[in-house]
């Protein structure tokens, strides 16, 4: 069984998180708690032995089946779009309805009431749920975007928004949460950075992995997406475009947050994507599909993102069970059933795609307990659970001169005026995500309640007893803005970028949003008032050549409907930042994965295949129409070319120092590590290695703090790697003064492979299944420290092969004494050597030191059982 029931109340704040709607206008006539919402509710009689729950989901899944037609088979696959009329669709002044492609909330299968399959039903996810495309978002508690989660590196406060994800989808009626996403960060200029974690997969894997878990434990399916190498959304050409892409680099790195999202979180279900990857269809590859999928143990079901199937049977080979669309294009009944004449495929091809869906809905209890009305929520719980993960979430990038935080400044009287300045959507509102194809001026929250940073600037003086003034200007007349800036003691500018669905950024530097030119008014406000901070608010790391013009820049991504209080909490010293950036911040516009124009935007060629902007052409006419269209643009095709060299590991490999590093924060504490032990390896499985990091972390500051320890490892030259990788990481909090011994555990058999490297002759999709993970034997190095760039403890442990599989891969490692020590503290614990190796009886000494050993083991576990859950912790590894 999946994670039912309330596991994570406590995390949440809430006893219950399975109820409703928030209050405001549009929830309030979008539905009342109760209300029925055009229900499927199925009878259960005698002979519909499905409906048995003392089966197992498989077993009724088996039963539904084999009682369905080929025509309720068919149109079980079929997306039929619901009419957003409920206050759904957003209009702009004068009454025009937003620049939206889709304006319907769309996305359900209706039910068979005689069999009694409810209808099936997705919500989109943003930074909340979403009521419809081209309508206000979130409908319910705005949290903050994908790379704050990602900077938190606080997998319990992410499973905790995942919970309220999840609850608010079910009380939605909503048993399909579409989310979340599992793409990297590969470029700056990605128009979804928002809703992707971190350039790095085992930190993507790990944060989406525990949103999942909440998000299941309430009782709602969630969906990773998308799968695979949707990293980008070009011109409107993300429908047409296609990717090369290294097989090491697809399985290191591309693939590697989607497996372990099956692996680590038994995730539900599966949204395939829309590029074309290395000669494939994403949504027609039975290689990444079906084969990659099962054999990491994928048991949910799949689905096409809107228009990205091309060939009927290429999708249905490949395992897709729903077509999403307007209606059916490749899964219409006349197209199924004539593959089926024509011997293409046997209706038993129908049933591999449905039941997986089928087996979910009976595991997550969709027929037991069909959705058929709203509920509500407790909002205010959802709301602290947001704030708390935000909160933990900004990134202090830089800080000359301590100039954060400015609560001494205030109270000492040198701050009676404040200049708040920046464009409406970073200053003046609280910040949300974009969304897709939207305007950013028609982006809106309709949640219940929101902070906007006048306010939270406002809040905090307010505690600190000031009567200090505070004015906001838009930035939009610029010399207004400067002569704001000279007149005020303090300048906290907030800018950022407005990345969307469907289109990337033209530019990751600060330019024009809303009308005003961000860089230029930057420069113009710096010049006239030297005492200034800059907030930003973006998808993803931003240029930020223009470091040198302020004393403190604060990464605040998209902080959700409390904007206002989190950063000012965090400007004016309430709360101490302890976020790590998910991302390496460069320092030109063509550098690392987007060094030359083939690896972004890539090269137009002639390949066989249409491109051009918006779906293919002649899309909607038959298989693979696109191919036969009259007019035939070339396809914008993108090589990874890098390879492996993405991210940090770029710049490591290249010797180039970015601007601000991935894992980079700083607080307003200083911590500092020693004693790092490298336990020897232990073989729990004869397949199994595990190894055990262990070091100290100390609060050497004035004030309490959290600080994330990072561990990564270089694999042996014979892996031949670009640099080392993140392999687990600790978040903990300190009291000046506390240390903290840490310990992160290294398996072998972990989902993210820590040890091995991906090895394949060929980067065909066809030949993948001949590739396969394998441990180097040689020199292992542990890196610890609070960024990719500053690691004070390193040590090296050698490790040869201890057993080696039929074809000679090897699949456990045994480890010796350290090979080298960069800290002097840090030493191996070799005094396992000193223990008996005698095989005879023990002696009565040796019995009673054990018997006193275990008393004394026991007493320390009760001991840690009750002190554990006082503490701030995230362990991985």
């Amino acid at each position: 069984m999946r994670y039912f029931g309330n596991r994570y109340a406590a995390v949440v704040g809430a006893a219950v998180l399975s109820v409703g709607l928030v209050g405001g206008s549009m929830s309030a006539a979008l539905a009342a708690p109760g209300a029925l919402i055009s229900p499927v509710r199925q009878s259960d009689p005698s002979d519909q032995p499905w409906m048995d729950s003392e089966l197992t989901p498989q077993e009724r899944a088996d039963e539904l089946l084999s009682a369905m037609t080929l025509d309720q088979k068919i149109q079980q696959m079929q997306n039929l779009p619901e009419e957003n009329d409920i206050e759904g669709t957003y209009l702009a002044e004068g009454g025009e309805q937003a620049e939206c492609g889709f304006t319907r909330i769309g996305r359900h299968i209706e039910g068979i009431e005689s069999l009694g399959i409810p209808t099936m039903r997705e919500v989109n996810q943003g930074t909340g749920i979403r009521g419809g495309d081209c309508s206000p978002e979130p409908i319910k508690t705005g949290g903050p975007s994908a790379p704050l989660n990602a900077a938190s590196f606080d997998t319990t406060a992410v499973e905790g928004w995942g919970a309220v994800l999840g609850a608010e989808a079910k009380s939605f009626a909503h048993p399909v949460l579409l989310g979340p996403g599992l793409n990297l960060l590969r470029n700056p200029f990605a128009g979804r950075a928002q809703e992707y974690p971190s350039e790095d997969p085992f930190l993507a894997g790990t944060i989406q992995s525990a949103q999942i878990r909440g998000t299941q434990s309430e009782g709602t399916q969630a969906m990773m997406k998308h799968y695979a190498l949707n990293d980008n959304e070009y011109d409107v050409e993300r429908w047409t475009s296609a990717v090369h892409v290294p097989a090491r680099a697809m399985h290191e790195l591309y693939l590697l947050p989607f497996e372990m999202a099956v692996k680590d979180a038994e995730v539900a279900a599966v949204m395939c994507s829309f590029p074309m990857v290395n000669g494939r269809w994403a949504c027609g590859n039975e290689t990444l599909l079906r084969q990659t999928l099962d054999t990491w143990g994928f048991t949910g079901w799949i689905e096409a993102d809107r228009r990205a199937m091309h060939n009927t049977l290429n999708s249905l080979n490949a395992g897709v069970g729903w077509e999403l669309d307007f209606e059916p294009i490749y899964y219409t009944a006349d197209a199924l059933k004539e593959h089926i004449r024509e011997g293409h495929i046997v209706p038993a091809d129908i049933d591999r795609v449905l039941r997986p869906r089928y087996v979910q809905m009976f595991t997550f209890g969709n027929f037991d307990d069909p959705l058929d009305s709203f509920g509500e929520d407790d909002l205010e719980a959802h709301r602290d659970t947001a704030r708390t993960l935000a909160e933990g979430g900004v990134v202090l990038l830089q800080n000359t001169e301590d100039t954060l935080p400015l609560g001494g400044s205030v109270e000492s009287g040198d701050i009676g005026s404040v200049a708040l300045i920046g464009p409406d959507w970073f200053a003046g509102q609280a910040s949300m995500p974009p969304r897709n194809g939207s305007p950013s001026e028609l982006v809106m929250t309709a949640t219940q309640e929101t902070v906007t940073p006048e306010e939270g600037i406002r809040n905090e003086l307010e505690r600190l007893g000031s009567e200090a003034t505070v004015t906001y200007n838009d930035g939009a007349d610029i010399a207004s803005a400067v002569e704001l800036a000279e007149e005020s003691d303090l300048v906290i500018m907030m800018l950022g970028t407005t990345p969307r669905e469907s289109q990337d950024l033209e530019t990751f530097a600060l330019s024009e949003v809303n009308g005003v030119q961000q860089l230029e008014l930057l420069n113009a406000v710096a010049d006239a008032n030297a005492n200034n901070v800059v907030v930003l608010k973006t998808g993803t790391s931003v240029l930020t050549d223009w470091s040198d013009k302020t004393r403190a820049i604060v990464a605040a991504w998209f902080p959700g409907q409390d904007d206002g209080d989190v950063v000012a909490g965090i400007l004016f010293g309430r709360l101490n930042p302890s976020g790590k950036s998910p991302v390496t911040w460069p320092t030109s516009e063509r550098e690392a994965a987007w060094e030359t124009e083939r690896q972004y935007p890539g090269i137009r060629q002639e390949t066989g295949t249409c491109g051009g902007q918006g779906v293919p052409s002649g899309f909607g006419v038959g298989d693979d129409a696109d191919a036969d269209a009259q007019e035939c643009p070339p396809q914008l095709v993108t090589y990874y070319e890098e390879d492996l060299a993405m991210g940090y590991r770029w710049y490591e490999k290249n010797d180039v120092e970015p601007a601000f590093a991935f894992g980079h924060g700083l607080s307003y504490t200083d911590f500092e590590y020693d004693q790092l032990r490298v336990d020897q390896i232990e073989h729990p499985s004869p397949d199994q290695t595990v190894m055990t990091v262990q070091y100290r972390v100390t609060n050497t500051g004035d004030v309490a703090g959290a600080e994330a320890s990072q561990v990564y490892l270089t694999l042996p030259e014979e892996a031949q790697e670009p640099s080392k990788r993140l392999v687990g990481f600790s978040k903990d909090v300190l009291e000046p003064g506390e240390s903290r011994d840490v310990s992160v555990v290294l398996d072998s058999n972990a989902s993210n492979h820590p040890f091995s490297y991906f090895k394949s002759e060929s980067d065909q999709l066809q030949e993948w299944d001949e590739g396969d993970w394998k441990q180097a034997e040689g020199d292992y190095t542990v890196h610890v420290g609070g960024a990719s760039n500053s690691v004070p403890l390193t040590e090296t442990v050698n490790f040869t092969c201890e057993q080696q599989d039929a074809t000679g891969t090897c699949i456990a490692l045994a480890g010796g004494a350290a090979a080298s020590n960069a800290d002097g503290d840090s030493s191996s614990d070799d005094s396992s050597e000193a223990a008996s190796s005698n095989d005879g009886a023990l002696s009565a000494g040796a019995i009673t030191a054990i018997v006193v050993g275990g008393l004394l083991l026991l007493a320390a576990i009760v001991a840690l059982i009750i002190w554990l859950p006082r503490r701030s912790t995230n362990r991985v590894g």
